[in-house]
């Protein structure tokens, strides 16, 4: 749209989706259009008379820390993200990365991101130790239990307005997949349906779709472990 047929490219962009708001629309592209490096040289490339000839090339930012290096299978994932979410990168950077430096002064000075800040190899580490505190008290996990977000879901459908799909809300999912995974929590661990539990951890995690699904380890009472084939026939 940015090449081929600019001068139809709101237009173009209403018929994909009929419930877009064509003031916001022509914002946004006012916007991108005067702050997003990207988006000017495609502007600028439909300008060419040769422009069947062009090729757009995405090379890989190379970096020297191989913590954030880019998959080797494909060499444009991460950093062509300004292009794949231009909202998200309305000024085309690249977002943050290993070689990102402050002008406050502190170039070259080591920052340690502490346990308290989630997601951090810190706080990783230390829930991986405290998990295997656990098993090592209570003994190995008896049930591994997983839960998936079902975009088909009635609460979800029931919201999603015209021409939307669950991929656009990802608040959405998130919420009603708290809102279901609490309940079951309390089934297994305060009601105790599959039996009296004694230790447990887990994890919430987002596929690469953005749909985010549940982890569940659960040891269970000396008196209520599975030791035959029928408590687990009994379990299922």
């Amino acid at each position: 749209m940015f090449i081929y047929d600019t001068e139809h490219e709101i237009e173009n962009r209403l018929l994909e989706n009929n419930g877009l708001d064509r003031e916001l629309i022509d914002k946004i592209k006012h916007i991108l259009g005067a702050h997003n490096p990207f988006v000017q040289t495609l502007w600028q490339l439909a300008q060419r008379d040769d422009i069947l000839d062009c090729k757009l090339l995405i090379k890989e930012k190379t970096t020297a820390h191989s913590r954030y290096a880019l998959p080797t299978t494909s060499h444009v994932a991460g950093y062509y993200d300004p292009l794949q979410y231009p909202l998200l990168f309305s000024n085309g950077t690249y977002g943050w990365d290993s070689d990102c430096r402050t002008v406050d002064g502190n170039v070259g000075r080591r920052t340690v991101i502490p346990s308290s800040f989630v997601g951090s190899p810190r706080d990783m580490y230390q829930r991986y130790q405290d998990a295997m505190s656990v098993v090592q008290k209570f003994g190995k996990p008896d049930l591994f239990i997983t839960m998936t977000c079902n975009p088909s879901w009635e609460e979800i459908q029931n919201e999603l307005k015209p021409g939307q799909t669950p991929e656009d809300r990802f608040d959405l999912l998130t919420r009603i997949i708290r809102a279901k995974f609490e309940e079951l929590k309390k089934d297994i661990y305060t009601k105790g349906v599959l039996g009296k539990v004694v230790a447990h951890v887990h994890v919430i995690k987002f596929k690469r779709r953005g749909l985010p699904d549940a982890h569940m380890l659960v040891i269970l009472d000396k008196n209520d472990k599975l030791n035959t084939p029928d408590d687990h026939d009994h379990i299922v």
